[in-house]
């Protein structure tokens, strides 16, 4: 293995120094170091070679570090990384694809097994009967590039009517009347417009000639919808166009669209029956849980994403019949964290665990996006250099964590069959998989320390772990210790008989959860999960209370409640079960809201009515997100992005009064994208019912509300993004907003009919968070923010918001 170490500021070339180095695995172990005199290149630019030692079988990821040093004296450091695994032959699995996938080479030893195209109609047709030369080219070379490496072709649409002067969605030749009749308000999508369509589909139907098998439509539907009333129609339009166009040519082939997993938006299920009898299957951008990484963002895995149940939702509305086809998902990485970072790290398991369930859900092709990371998310205009979504640093060419655990499951997973789900108890996971003649099992603990299981094996037995480092038993008992990493063990034992040794393994595991939560101004409640097959009995205590004797039914969590003024002190909760003690710990964290004694106003800029209310203040890096953003220039300070919010109440409204100090007022969207702005936004858990990250792990629920208040281009608007059908998505009111100098104030009247069951009572409790938006050019595609809590942005968890308390 041959490592080229590469300078792009050599401030002393030819210098000689001390380079020492060390290869650490996953864990930060060492594997292998050494120290040896090198010479710099000769050039500021410029690179050395450097050979590293055999790893003696080592499989998996890997972290190098180097450092130069001088006299013993550090001058430069290093980090770079790399990925081993074995060798995969024959056919890769079609499963495997990827949007920016890199080389050829890293395709193939990555494990993909197809290949994607995106066939932009703007783009490639030239007539409506003719494509232009040079995309007809990129196409046929494609196909062969496919052909000669082993990749099942497939071919990708964004088909989106929306237009702007700089998101031209039209091809050349029809663009100006499609965009003069929207302009004089007709609908130009009629059949002769839809017959255009047809035309390109099968330009490209008869150019791949049968080798391309399937055919989808991969647009965010619930991301554009709202731009046009006809968005949707025209949606439904181009997918018949599509499957009538592809069925005449050959009934074999695959179409799908539909734009939304049914979560996603309640869109999917109103247009699921305008689109099922046009698609074989639903093709969508489906990102699995939280997907952004940075310091103090949370992430979520299969399990606490509720990825099965989140199928088992879809399958509902498609049915068991339609397939499903991923064509977008990943992960962002703000700031670029350290290869090495713990955050980086938790997403290889994630994407193992991740990788398991699709394939245990019968997903047909999973797009990840992306390998190697588009340079644009890497400029000032998109993203301000901070956004990275590659598999690998583009800038470095080195592989994350994940690249390895992607590479595993592309091998030990490829062609798998007729899954099962074996999982033995709650927390413990098991799917087993026919995978040719043998039997595969892919299991695994989510548990935060590791468990002790026992398993008697069919037969002897093969494997790997997450990384593809070998395992291997005998028949018999066996004992592992199970974390949230996945194990991957092949038998030669009948599916069934796996499935039987999983299902009744012994599995050491908390019996139960326990959290606590203030309830109301004088209780707290003690929660108590059963986590196992049967009931269970308890004694529950809080502080030096006496205990309180309940039972837990299996399945369940029950409650038990406390007297307990608020404090500001630390609330200690116990259950014994079976004479084990499960403790928590909490800060007793509240803030007091007040009723006011007048209707507060805004005068001469200046907030009044507030006068005795202690504001929460957000301005400094506590509370900024992206994490790190100052350190890159982006916020500069407390006159970049301040606020200061202030809370109270009367018997009709719930107000807030907030005082933004912000440089620049940018102003440009209404309605729905009001948030793409100068803006505030906030939410509340109304009947405080999520406050544990593991009973609620993220989502609103009905309870929950989101507001946006904003100084739109129409004028001051606020929208509501999470409620009741009546407000939901919906214009509620007008907030006054006032700019004086490089500050901006707001006053809101929120109506107590908006927040539910949430009522002007002494005492009180609920959730709430609140964040402020701040971009500084018009152009600008990403915000940094002050907000008071995680929960917000980055991933809806009402459970990380404070609680707040009306006095």
């Amino acid at each position: 293995m041959i490592y080229s170490i590469e300078f792009s500021k050599n401030t002393v070339p030819g210098k000689k120094m001390n380079f020492t180095w060390q290869i650490q695995d996953f864990d930060g172990q060492t594997v292998a170091e050494g120290t040896q005199a090198v010479t710099l290149p000769a050039a500021e630019e410029g690179a050395f070679q450097f050979r590293l030692p055999e790893l003696k079988g080592f499989l998996g990821w890997f972290a190098f570090k180097g450092k130069f040093t001088e006299n013993g004296r550090t001058i430069a450091e290093m980090l770079s990384s790399g990925v081993v695994v074995e060798r995969q032959p024959g056919k890769r699995d079609p499963f495997y694809s990827a949007k920016d996938p890199g080389t050829i080479e890293k395709q193939i030893r990555m494990g993909n097994g197809s290949s994607n195209y995106l066939a932009q109609r703007r783009i490639m047709q030239s007539g409506p009967d003719s494509l232009y030369p040079r995309e007809e080219k990129r196409l046929k070379e494609w196909l062969a590039m496919c052909e000669k490496y082993g990749f099942e072709p497939y071919i990708i649409f964004h088909i989106s009517q929306y237009t702007t002067p700089n998101n031209q969605q039209q091809p050349l030749y029809m663009r100006k009347m499609v965009n003069d009749k929207l302009a004089k308000g007709i609908d130009p999508y009629d059949a002769a417009y839809y017959q255009t369509w047809k035309n390109y589909f099968a330009q490209l139907a008869k150019i791949a000639n049968g080798r391309v098998r399937d055919w989808y439509i991969g647009d965010e539907i619930y991301n554009i919808y709202h731009r046009s009333k006809l968005e949707v129609p025209h949606y439904v339009g181009v997918q018949k166009a599509l499957y009538e166009t592809i069925k005449k040519i050959d009934p074999s082939m695959m179409v799908a669209g539909g734009g939304t997993f049914m979560d996603k938006d309640p869109l999917g299920r109103k247009m699921w029956h305008l689109v099922k009898d046009h698609l074989d299957g639903l093709s969508c951008s489906l990102y699995l849980g939280k997907g952004t990484v940075a310091k103090g963002m949370t992430l979520d895995g299969p399990e606490s994403g509720k990825l099965p149940e989140r199928f088992k939702d879809t399958r509902s509305v498609i049915g068991n019949k339609k397939f499903i086809s991923g064509t977008e998902s990943g992960y962002s990485f703000l700031e670029f964290p350290k290869l090495n970072s713990d955050m980086v790290k938790e997403i290889a398991k994630i994407n193992a665990r991740n990788l398991v369930v699709l394939r245990a859900m019968g997903v047909r092709k999973w797009t990840f996006f992306t390998f190697d990371n588009d340079v644009m998310y890497e400029s000032a205009k998109w993203g301000s250099g901070r956004i990275d979504y590659g598999m690998w640093n583009r800038a470095s060419g080195s592989p994350k964590p994940h690249a390895a655990t992607w590479a595993v499951s592309a091998r030990v997973l490829a062609f798998v069959t007729d899954p099962v789900d074996a999982s033995p108890c709650p927390d413990v996971y098991c799917y087993v998989f026919r995978k040719g003649k043998k039997t595969l099992a892919a299991f695994w603990a989510y548990v935060p320390e590791a468990i002790d299981a026992t398993i008697t094996m069919p037969t002897d037995w093969s494997g790997v772990d997450f990384l593809g480092r070998p395992l291997k038993g005998k028949s018999g008992r066996q004992n592992f210790k199970l974390n949230d990493r996945v194990l991957y063990l092949e038998f030669d034992a009948p599916q069934d008989a796996v499935v039987k040794a999983f299902r009744s393994g012994k599995y050491v595991l908390p019996e139960v959860y326990v959290t606590l939560h203030r309830i109301n101004g004088g209780k707290v409640c003690v929660s108590v999960k059963n986590k196992t097959a049967g009931d269970l009995k308890a004694e529950v205590s809080l502080n030096s209370q006496t205990a309180k004797k309940i039972t837990v039914k299996c399945g369940t969590v029950a409650e038990v409640i406390f007297d307990c003024p608020p404090g500001d002190g630390k609330l200690s909760a116990a259950a014994v079960v079976n004479g084990i003690r499960y403790g928590v710990e909490k800060e007793d964290e509240w803030y007091g809201v007040a009723p006011l004694s007048a209707v507060p106003a805004i005068q001469n800029g200046t907030l009044k009515g507030f006068e005795k209310v202690t504001p929460l203040v957000m301005d400094s890096v506590k509370h900024l997100k992206p994490a790190d953003i100052d350190s890159h220039g982006i916020w500069t300070g407390k006159e970049d992005l301040a606020a200061k919010i202030y809370l109270g109440y009367d018997k009709s409204f719930f107000y807030i009064g907030a005082e933004v100090t912000d440089d620049v007022q940018i102003s440009r969207y209404s309605g729905e994208l009001s948030w793409n702005q100068d803006s505030v936004q906030c939410a509340f858990d109304t009947e405080n019912t999520s406050f544990d990250k593991t009973l609620s792990p993220g989502g609103y629920d009905a309870d929950d509300r989101e507001f946006i208040f904003s100084a739109t281009p129409k004028g001051p608007e606020m929208f509501c993004y999470a409620g009741t059908p009546d407000i939901m998505r919906k214009m509620i009111g007008k907030p006054q907003i006032v700019r004086t100098g490089n500050k901006t104030v707001y006053l809101i009247r929120i109506p107590w009919v908006h927040l539910g069951k949430l009522n002007p009572v002494k005492g009180s409790v609920f959730g709430f968070n609140i964040v402020a938006f701040d971009f500084d050019a018009k152009d600008a595609t990403t915000s940094c923010q002050m907000e008071f809590s995680p929960g917000i942005t980055y991933g809806k968890t009402p459970a990380l918001f404070k609680r707040f308390i009306l006095k």
